[in-house]
Protein backbone atom coordinates (compact mmCIF):
# COMPACT_ATOMS: atom_id res chain seq x y z
CA UNK A 1 0.00 0.00 0.00
CA UNK A 2 2.73 2.75 0.84
CA UNK A 3 5.10 1.76 -1.84
CA UNK A 4 1.93 2.41 -4.11
CA UNK A 5 1.24 5.91 -2.56
CA UNK A 6 4.88 6.93 -2.50
CA UNK A 7 4.95 6.16 -6.47
CA UNK A 8 2.11 8.80 -6.99
CA UNK A 9 3.52 10.88 -5.56
CA UNK A 10 7.32 10.58 -6.67
CA UNK A 11 6.44 12.14 -9.84
CA UNK A 12 5.11 15.51 -7.58
CA UNK A 13 7.82 17.52 -5.82
CA UNK A 14 7.48 16.68 -2.45
CA UNK A 15 8.87 20.00 -0.69
CA UNK A 16 7.16 22.97 0.37
CA UNK A 17 5.84 24.91 -1.84
CA UNK A 18 5.62 28.81 -1.13
CA UNK A 19 2.88 30.31 -2.64
CA UNK A 20 3.17 34.17 -2.98
CA UNK A 21 -0.01 35.56 -1.32
CA UNK A 22 -2.19 37.16 -3.10
CA UNK A 23 -2.67 40.87 -2.48
CA UNK A 24 -6.66 40.60 -2.95
CA UNK A 25 -6.42 38.14 -0.30
CA UNK A 26 -4.40 39.96 2.11
CA UNK A 27 -7.40 41.58 3.69
CA UNK A 28 -10.43 39.13 5.16
CA UNK A 29 -12.84 38.34 2.80
CA UNK A 30 -16.65 39.68 3.03
CA UNK A 31 -19.58 37.99 2.58
CA UNK A 32 -19.40 38.77 -1.23
CA UNK A 33 -15.69 37.33 -1.84
CA UNK A 34 -15.95 33.95 -2.48
CA UNK A 35 -12.56 31.09 -1.90
CA UNK A 36 -11.14 30.51 -5.71
CA UNK A 37 -11.80 26.72 -6.86
CA UNK A 38 -7.92 26.04 -6.67
CA UNK A 39 -7.78 26.97 -2.86
CA UNK A 40 -11.06 24.67 -1.89
CA UNK A 41 -9.14 22.24 -3.84
CA UNK A 42 -6.08 22.52 -1.89
CA UNK A 43 -7.82 22.60 1.50
CA UNK A 44 -9.39 19.74 1.01
CA UNK A 45 -6.55 18.00 -0.26
CA UNK A 46 -5.27 19.33 3.44
CA UNK A 47 -7.90 17.45 5.15
CA UNK A 48 -7.84 14.50 3.56
CA UNK A 49 -3.59 14.23 3.92
CA UNK A 50 -4.12 14.42 7.76
CA UNK A 51 -6.07 11.40 7.76
CA UNK A 52 -3.91 9.56 6.32
CA UNK A 53 -0.52 11.13 8.10
CA UNK A 54 -0.49 8.51 10.69
CA UNK A 55 -0.51 5.45 8.36
CA UNK A 56 2.62 7.22 6.36
CA UNK A 57 4.81 8.55 9.31
CA UNK A 58 4.33 4.59 10.11
CA UNK A 59 6.76 3.92 7.38
CA UNK A 60 9.26 7.01 8.17
CA UNK A 61 7.54 8.83 5.29
CA UNK A 62 6.77 12.64 5.50
CA UNK A 63 4.28 14.61 3.30
CA UNK A 64 4.49 18.05 3.06
CA UNK A 65 1.74 20.85 2.87
CA UNK A 66 0.15 20.59 -0.43
CA UNK A 67 0.75 23.86 -2.54
CA UNK A 68 -2.12 25.43 -4.50
CA UNK A 69 -2.19 24.47 -7.74
CA UNK A 70 -3.85 21.63 -10.21
CA UNK A 71 -1.10 19.55 -11.32
CA UNK A 72 -0.21 18.95 -7.28
CA UNK A 73 -4.01 18.70 -6.18
CA UNK A 74 -4.67 16.19 -8.91
CA UNK A 75 -1.63 13.34 -7.78
CA UNK A 76 -2.50 14.14 -4.12
CA UNK A 77 -5.85 13.27 -5.08
CA UNK A 78 -4.86 10.06 -6.62
CA UNK A 79 -2.37 8.84 -4.29
CA UNK A 80 -5.56 9.88 -1.24
CA UNK A 81 -7.52 7.63 -3.01
CA UNK A 82 -5.14 4.55 -3.01
CA UNK A 83 -4.92 5.34 0.29
CA UNK A 84 -8.43 5.01 1.40
CA UNK A 85 -9.56 2.47 -1.05
CA UNK A 86 -6.46 -0.12 0.02
CA UNK A 87 -7.17 0.47 4.38
CA UNK A 88 -11.22 0.23 3.43
CA UNK A 89 -10.47 -3.09 1.71
CA UNK A 90 -8.77 -4.36 4.36
CA UNK A 91 -11.59 -3.07 6.89
CA UNK A 92 -14.14 -4.29 4.95
CA UNK A 93 -12.57 -7.87 4.58
CA UNK A 94 -12.46 -8.12 8.12
CA UNK A 95 -15.46 -6.32 9.30
CA UNK A 96 -17.33 -8.34 6.26
CA UNK A 97 -16.19 -11.41 7.72
CA UNK A 98 -16.58 -10.99 11.21
CA UNK A 99 -20.50 -9.68 10.53
CA UNK A 100 -21.23 -12.35 8.35
CA UNK A 101 -20.46 -15.04 11.02
CA UNK A 102 -21.89 -13.59 13.69
CA UNK A 103 -24.96 -13.09 12.19
CA UNK A 104 -25.10 -16.08 10.72
CA UNK A 105 -24.35 -17.62 14.26
CA UNK A 106 -26.75 -15.11 16.09
CA UNK A 107 -29.50 -16.24 13.70
CA UNK A 108 -28.70 -20.05 13.86
CA UNK A 109 -28.40 -20.13 18.06
CA UNK A 110 -31.83 -17.46 17.59
CA UNK A 111 -34.07 -20.57 15.47
CA UNK A 112 -32.61 -22.75 17.62
CA UNK A 113 -34.02 -21.25 20.94
CA UNK A 114 -37.02 -20.77 19.33
CA UNK A 115 -40.12 -22.69 20.86
CA UNK A 116 -43.97 -22.68 21.00
CA UNK A 117 -45.72 -20.30 23.52
CA UNK A 118 -46.69 -22.18 26.98
CA UNK A 119 -50.16 -23.46 27.03
CA UNK A 120 -51.91 -20.40 29.04
CA UNK A 121 -56.07 -20.84 29.26
CA UNK A 122 -58.32 -18.04 30.32
CA UNK A 123 -61.61 -18.92 31.70
CA UNK A 124 -63.46 -19.15 28.46
CA UNK A 125 -60.82 -21.95 27.36
CA UNK A 126 -61.44 -23.55 30.49
CA UNK A 127 -64.78 -23.98 29.82
CA UNK A 128 -64.87 -24.87 25.88
CA UNK A 129 -61.82 -27.50 26.07
CA UNK A 130 -63.31 -29.51 29.17
CA UNK A 131 -64.89 -33.05 28.02
CA UNK A 132 -68.42 -33.02 27.93
CA UNK A 133 -71.97 -34.28 26.98
CA UNK A 134 -70.67 -33.78 22.75
CA UNK A 135 -67.00 -35.19 22.79
CA UNK A 136 -67.65 -38.14 25.66
CA UNK A 137 -66.22 -41.45 23.91
CA UNK A 138 -68.65 -44.32 22.44
CA UNK A 139 -70.65 -45.64 24.85
CA UNK A 140 -70.17 -42.74 27.80
CA UNK A 141 -72.63 -40.60 28.52
CA UNK A 142 -71.31 -36.75 29.07
CA UNK A 143 -72.74 -33.69 31.01
CA UNK A 144 -71.94 -30.32 31.41
CA UNK A 145 -69.32 -28.10 32.93
CA UNK A 146 -69.00 -27.27 36.33
CA UNK A 147 -67.60 -23.47 37.21
CA UNK A 148 -67.74 -21.55 40.36
CA UNK A 149 -67.09 -18.19 40.43
CA UNK A 150 -63.26 -16.98 40.84
CA UNK A 151 -63.19 -16.65 44.43
CA UNK A 152 -64.90 -20.11 45.37
CA UNK A 153 -62.73 -21.82 42.66
CA UNK A 154 -59.38 -20.60 44.29
CA UNK A 155 -60.55 -22.09 47.50
CA UNK A 156 -61.29 -24.88 45.52
CA UNK A 157 -57.52 -24.70 44.41
CA UNK A 158 -56.21 -23.98 47.57
CA UNK A 159 -58.09 -27.42 48.97
CA UNK A 160 -57.51 -29.91 46.11
CA UNK A 161 -53.49 -29.52 45.88
CA UNK A 162 -52.82 -27.79 49.35
CA UNK A 163 -50.94 -24.98 47.96
CA UNK A 164 -51.78 -21.20 47.82
CA UNK A 165 -52.24 -21.90 44.30
CA UNK A 166 -50.06 -18.45 42.88
CA UNK A 167 -51.12 -17.09 39.80
CA UNK A 168 -54.34 -18.89 39.73
CA UNK A 169 -56.93 -18.19 37.00
CA UNK A 170 -59.58 -20.64 36.69
CA UNK A 171 -61.00 -23.81 37.39
CA UNK A 172 -63.19 -25.97 35.69
CA UNK A 173 -64.61 -29.73 35.80
CA UNK A 174 -66.41 -32.65 34.05
CA UNK A 175 -67.42 -36.26 33.97
CA UNK A 176 -68.30 -38.74 31.93
CA UNK A 177 -70.60 -41.94 33.04
CA UNK A 178 -70.61 -45.36 31.88
CA UNK A 179 -74.46 -47.51 32.68
CA UNK A 180 -74.16 -45.20 35.82
CA UNK A 181 -71.70 -47.57 37.52
CA UNK A 182 -68.75 -45.21 38.71
CA UNK A 183 -67.01 -42.06 36.43
CA UNK A 184 -64.40 -40.27 34.97
CA UNK A 185 -63.97 -36.57 36.12
CA UNK A 186 -62.00 -34.51 34.63
CA UNK A 187 -60.24 -30.94 36.08
CA UNK A 188 -58.71 -28.33 34.72
CA UNK A 189 -56.65 -26.06 37.07
CA UNK A 190 -55.43 -22.58 34.63
CA UNK A 191 -52.70 -20.51 35.89
CA UNK A 192 -50.74 -17.74 34.51
CA UNK A 193 -46.82 -19.19 34.24
CA UNK A 194 -45.81 -22.79 34.44
CA UNK A 195 -44.03 -22.34 37.24
CA UNK A 196 -47.58 -22.14 38.88
CA UNK A 197 -49.28 -24.89 37.71
CA UNK A 198 -46.00 -27.19 38.43
CA UNK A 199 -45.88 -26.12 42.48
CA UNK A 200 -49.81 -26.82 41.96
CA UNK A 201 -49.53 -29.86 40.48
CA UNK A 202 -46.62 -31.27 42.94
CA UNK A 203 -49.11 -29.93 45.76
CA UNK A 204 -51.98 -31.96 43.99
CA UNK A 205 -49.96 -35.32 43.40
CA UNK A 206 -48.52 -35.76 46.38
CA UNK A 207 -51.55 -35.00 48.23
CA UNK A 208 -53.60 -38.07 46.84
CA UNK A 209 -50.90 -40.26 46.94
CA UNK A 210 -51.43 -40.28 50.61
CA UNK A 211 -54.60 -40.56 49.95
CA UNK A 212 -54.32 -43.78 47.93
CA UNK A 213 -51.96 -45.48 50.61
CA UNK A 214 -49.74 -47.79 49.88
CA UNK A 215 -52.21 -50.00 47.95
CA UNK A 216 -51.45 -47.57 44.63
CA UNK A 217 -48.79 -48.29 41.81
CA UNK A 218 -47.70 -46.64 39.13
CA UNK A 219 -49.98 -46.52 36.30
CA UNK A 220 -48.07 -45.50 32.30
CA UNK A 221 -49.86 -42.82 30.84
CA UNK A 222 -48.64 -41.77 27.33
CA UNK A 223 -50.16 -38.09 26.17
CA UNK A 224 -48.12 -35.19 25.13
CA UNK A 225 -47.85 -33.13 27.49
CA UNK A 226 -44.96 -31.30 29.86
CA UNK A 227 -45.35 -33.64 32.82
CA UNK A 228 -47.09 -36.70 33.66
CA UNK A 229 -47.93 -38.57 36.71
CA UNK A 230 -50.39 -41.26 37.43
CA UNK A 231 -51.27 -44.49 39.32
CA UNK A 232 -53.86 -46.67 40.00
CA UNK A 233 -55.58 -48.96 42.71
CA UNK A 234 -58.77 -48.29 44.71
CA UNK A 235 -59.39 -45.25 42.43
CA UNK A 236 -57.00 -44.04 39.28
CA UNK A 237 -55.21 -40.53 39.58
CA UNK A 238 -54.01 -39.52 36.13
CA UNK A 239 -52.18 -35.75 36.71
CA UNK A 240 -50.82 -33.92 33.47
CA UNK A 241 -49.24 -30.55 33.26
CA UNK A 242 -49.19 -28.40 29.89
CA UNK A 243 -47.29 -25.11 30.05
CA UNK A 244 -49.62 -23.35 32.81
CA UNK A 245 -52.57 -26.03 33.08
CA UNK A 246 -52.85 -28.25 35.32
CA UNK A 247 -55.02 -31.50 34.18
CA UNK A 248 -56.60 -33.77 36.79
CA UNK A 249 -58.09 -37.76 34.99
CA UNK A 250 -59.76 -38.85 38.15
CA UNK A 251 -61.69 -42.42 38.47
CA UNK A 252 -64.55 -42.90 41.17
CA UNK A 253 -65.81 -46.71 41.93
CA UNK A 254 -64.10 -48.21 38.16
CA UNK A 255 -61.89 -50.59 37.87
CA UNK A 256 -58.50 -50.95 36.77
CA UNK A 257 -58.68 -51.67 33.04
CA UNK A 258 -60.65 -49.16 31.91
CA UNK A 259 -59.24 -46.62 28.92
CA UNK A 260 -57.42 -44.61 31.27
CA UNK A 261 -54.68 -43.72 28.10
CA UNK A 262 -57.51 -43.00 25.80
CA UNK A 263 -59.16 -40.68 28.58
CA UNK A 264 -56.24 -38.42 28.99
CA UNK A 265 -55.29 -38.28 25.17
CA UNK A 266 -58.87 -37.28 24.77
CA UNK A 267 -58.86 -34.10 27.34
CA UNK A 268 -55.38 -33.33 26.35
CA UNK A 269 -56.26 -33.24 22.49
CA UNK A 270 -59.09 -30.64 23.16
CA UNK A 271 -56.54 -28.47 25.24
CA UNK A 272 -54.54 -28.03 21.93
CA UNK A 273 -57.33 -27.75 19.61
CA UNK A 274 -58.87 -25.03 21.89
CA UNK A 275 -55.70 -23.40 22.38
CA UNK A 276 -55.35 -23.31 18.14
CA UNK A 277 -58.49 -21.66 17.88
CA UNK A 278 -60.20 -25.17 15.87
CA UNK A 279 -64.00 -25.93 17.16
CA UNK A 280 -64.27 -28.41 20.06
CA UNK A 281 -68.00 -27.53 20.62
CA UNK A 282 -69.18 -26.46 23.96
Amino acid sequence: MFSTVFGHLASVVVEEVVVEDDPEESHPRGPGHARPPSEDLAVDMSMRLGACQMIWSAKGLTVFRVARGIAVGAALAAALTACGGNSGAGSGSNGSGGSTGSGAGAGAKAGGEQSKAPVVLTSDQVRRALVDTESAPQGWEGFGVDMDEPVVSLKTCQADTGTKCGGFVALGSSHITQGGDGQVVFTLYAFRTPNDAKAAMKGLAAKEHRSAGAGAKPLKVSADTDETEAFTGRNTEIFMRLGGTLVRVASKGLPEGEPYDDFARLQVDRIKQTVEGKDVGG
